[in-house]
């Protein structure tokens, strides 16, 4: 019998990308989805379930683990300015 194991998986309060720790510490309401519903994926969504509903949630993924980050955020700024009367052009 083979048993696959999922490339990304929480277990024993590790977040574990094939078999390395990357983060500690996960908290007990941090799930990982996959991907695609027929099998194992290279890719998950990490989240979170919560008792009660809220619009804000704010959860400690965990401690990353001897890793290092890198990180680059590409973003716009849209600014909506309400004009009225004679003044809008």
């Amino acid at each position: 019998m083979v048993i696959i194991t999922p490339t990304i998986r929480i277990f024993d309060r590790k977040l574990l990308v094939k078999d390395r720790t990357i983060l500690t510490n996960v908290t007990d309401n941090v799930i990982t989805t996959s991907g695609t519903a027929s099998s194992p994926s290279e890719g998950v969504f990490l989240g979170a379930e919560f008792d009660q509903n809220n619009n804000r949630h704010a959860v400690p993924l965990g401690k990353l683990q001897d890793v290092l980050l890198f990180s680059c955020f590409r973003f716009k700024l849209w600014v909506d300015r309400s004009e009225n009367g004679k003044q809008r052009k």
